[in-house]
């Protein structure tokens, strides 16, 4: 640096010295003070170390470590109100003898809340309250392993979620009245009727798994909510013995009996049976169905009761007597069914009972696997009597197309190309009197319109290319059989007039063609 500005500097740092203040001691005058409270303050909780453990007051308690149990002890006791069990990720391990269960709660006690751990290896039930009474038990993020009964047992009002529990006796988490169980797991239970999932009533269930237990992967009391849940390779799938059930966009897949079972005044919406080893959906009376998809499994597609309706729903490759089958007072509204195969004397791809409706469905490639091929092995429709068939297509089917009794309207419909190779089949087939068999085409089948009891009314049907046309027997009333099947008339193109080729004026002809 010059000499100058050397001079400079200094004479600045001197100028400025007589404004320096003094400042005051440095050491503190007493040691800091904390300023935050403790966890303790913000939530007092009390330490477990060792087992067997009773909680007597209300409060939040803590597991500090894996512990074992004492043979015939229980592990925790819950005696009181209001209260936070936290595992806090350690195990509670049963002591390998005597029948005790891992955490209880006893003499009826309300808001007990259990958390964020394991309990393995007690031969009662794993985490129980000792009475439906014991209400508002929620469990969370707890795993139970090897248990002796039921691994999970809410009280009522309780909530299961983000819990598993794994090859337990019995079933994997059981719930009473108006319970949730959400996000929940059950897997290998090993009891010949230890089920996955079982409430006693009027409970939501959601996002939940069964899979691999010896009952039923959710066996359900009345008025259950169940939602998005799937069965896998269980007894029965879904089992909803007392009704009254909603299941929305539930799977049943592989399972060892049927895939959805439920009782009266149950609605099923969206959900998917595959693969199970007997009928897809098994449904009581005044039950609805929609949207729904029932494929490959050894039983019929859906078997419903009395007054039920299935609504855009689809069975494909079932191997029962019938993708579809109702009793009576049903409506089967936008159906497609195909592709089943049974060996019975009588199968079909829709089966009705009386008073029923079928209208807009699609029914194709029925097949039999019977020694003896006739017109009722693989049927397309099988209505019984007083029925209305409207608007369907049954195009392939091994025996009739659509088969009816007695007092039925069958109008508007297309039936192709049944009972033709091996099989025998009709387009249209009555056995009984007093149908209307009104405008309706019938193609490519053994026989077109086959009316072989007496009374009935055949009247503005079209059928072509049969092998016989229209068979009726005596006694019948319908409107002249016209026959236009002779070649050679002119084509039309442009804007020419053309005559009729129809040869006929009357409005109930019956053409062939």
């Amino acid at each position: 640096m010059p000499q100058f500005f050397q001079v400079v500097a200094v004479n600045l740092i001197l100028s400025a010295a007589p404004f320096v203040l003094a400042q005051g001691p440095l050491a503190p005058t007493a040691p800091p003070a904390p300023t935050m409270k403790s966890l303790s303050q913000i939530e007092p909780r009390t330490p477990i170390s060792t087992l067997p453990f009773t909680i007597s007051v209300p409060g939040a308690y803590y597991v500090t470590d894996n512990l074992t149990g004492v043979a015939g002890q229980p592990g925790i006791s819950i005696d009181a109100d209001n209260v936070t069990l936290d595992l806090g990720g350690f195990e509670l391990v049963g002591p390998g003898s005597g029948v005790t269960a891992g955490i209880q709660i006893i003499n009826n006690h309300v808001n007990t809340t259990i958390r964020n751990g394991t309990v393995r290896g007690w031969l009662s039930n794993s985490v129980v309250a000792s009475t439906a009474t014991s209400t508002e038990m929620q469990v969370e993020n707890l795993r139970v392993v090897n248990g002796g009964v039921v691994g999970i047992l809410l009280g009522n009002n309780g909530t299961a979620k983000g819990c598993e529990v794994r090859a337990c006796v019995g079933a994997g988490i059981s719930a009473g009245l108006s319970c949730k169980i959400v996000e929940c797991t059950s897997v290998g239970q090993t009891g010949a009727s230890a089920d996955g999932f079982r409430v006693i009533g009027y409970s939501i269930v959601t996002n939940c798994v069964a899979s691999g237990n010896g009952g039923d992967g959710f066996q359900l009391g009345p008025g259950c909510v169940v939602t998005h849940c799937v069965s896998q390779a269980n007894a029965i799938g879904f089992n909803s013995t007392g009704g009254r059930s909603s299941l929305l966009g539930c799977t049943a897949d592989s399972n060892n009996g049927i895939g959805f079972s439920a009782g009266s005044l149950t609605t099923v919406s969206g959900c998917s049976a595959r693969n199970n080893a007997d009928i897809g959906f098994s449904l009581s009376d005044a039950v609805a169905v929609l949207n729904c998809t029932s494929s490959f499994n050894t039983g019929n597609g859906y078997s419903l009761g009395i007054g039920a309706t299935i609504t855009n729903c689809t069975a494909a490759f079932n191997t029962g007597v019938a993708g579809i089958a109702t009793s009576s007072a049903a409506v089967i509204t936008g159906c497609v069914v195909r592709a089943s195969t049974n060996a019975g004397a009588s199968s079909a791809g829709i089966t009705t009972g009386t008073e029923s409706l079928v209208s807009q469905c699609v029914v194709s490639n029925i097949d039999s696997s019977a020694t003896t091929l006739t017109a009722t092995t693989g049927m397309g429709i099988s209505a019984a009597s007083s029925c209305t068939l409207e608007r369907n297509t049954v195009q392939g089917c091994r025996g009739d197309g659509i088969r009816a009794t007695s007092r039925c309207v069958i109008r508007d419909n297309t039936s192709d190309a049944n009972g033709s190779g091996t099989g025998d089949g009709a387009g249209i087939h009555v056995t009984s009197s007093a149908n209307r068999i009104e405008g309706n085409n019938v193609t490519n089948n053994d026989r077109g319109i086959e009316v072989t009891s007496s009374r009935s009314l055949v009247i503005r049907n079209s059928a072509g290319s049969n092998g016989i046309d229209y068979v009726i027997a005596a006694s019948n009333r319908y409107g002249p059989v016209v026959n236009i099947t002779a070649s050679g008339s002119a084509a039309v193109g442009g804007n020419i007039a053309a005559v009729s080729t129809l040869t006929s004026t009357d409005p109930w002809a019956n053409f062939s063609y």
